[in-house]
């Protein structure tokens, strides 16, 4: 797991331009909390019904980038990258089966939540599929097998009780840097 703590490590000694040649993609970053302990089972639950879930009602007001700072931040960064066996390069699939590309394990989590389209290096487009407890992009619910929505840098998604901001490389550098 990359967290934030590790990456600022890294960052300290190189120039935003290497980091970019050496992370081209975007990121999603998490929050990580003592509920981020995997449940022994991952059966599909609704939303609000997991122990130690909460209601997560207007979370576009808080952006987890907004509160890093220095190494104590727990932070998880999910980078936004095709596995090479995956079957679908079309798409980075997000969901809670290992085979997803981007893996959050919690049972809010459908197995296939989302999918995320890339279109070059900072365009990206996210896509709701039928999960249980619905893709959110900035408190908004997605419509499931719609055409999907442009994400920007900053933008908060939900999949089921996870929260993630969607970063651009270089805006991640400097949140990491300052």
């Amino acid at each position: 797991m990359l967290t934030f703590a590790i990456l600022s490590a890294q960052c300290r000694a190189v120039s935003q331009a290497t980091f970019e040649r050496r992370y081209p993609h975007t990121w999603l970053v998490r929050e990580l909390g003592p509920e981020d302990q995997p449940p022994p089972s991952f059966k599909t639950v609704f939303a609000g019904t997991s122990p130690g879930a909460s209601s997560h009602t207007s979370v576009s007001r808080h952006r987890i980038s907004s509160a890093m700072s220095g190494v104590s931040r727990q932070c998880e960064l999910l980078p936004v990258i095709k596995r090479p066996e995956s079957p679908w390069q079309d798409r980075i699939l997000v969901g809670r089966a290992l085979n997803s590309d981007i893996v959050l394990r919690d049972p809010s989590v459908s197995k296939v939540h989302a999918h995320i389209s890339v279109q070059g290096a900072s365009t990206a487009m996210i896509h709701a599929r039928k999960s249980t407890n619905g893709t959110f992009l900035n408190d908004r619910p997605l419509e499931p097998f719609s055409d999907g929505v442009p994400l920007r840098s900053g933008d908060i998604l939900r999949f089921g009780n996870i929260v993630c901001e969607f970063l651009l490389s270089a805006d991640l550098y400097r949140l990491v840097t300052r």
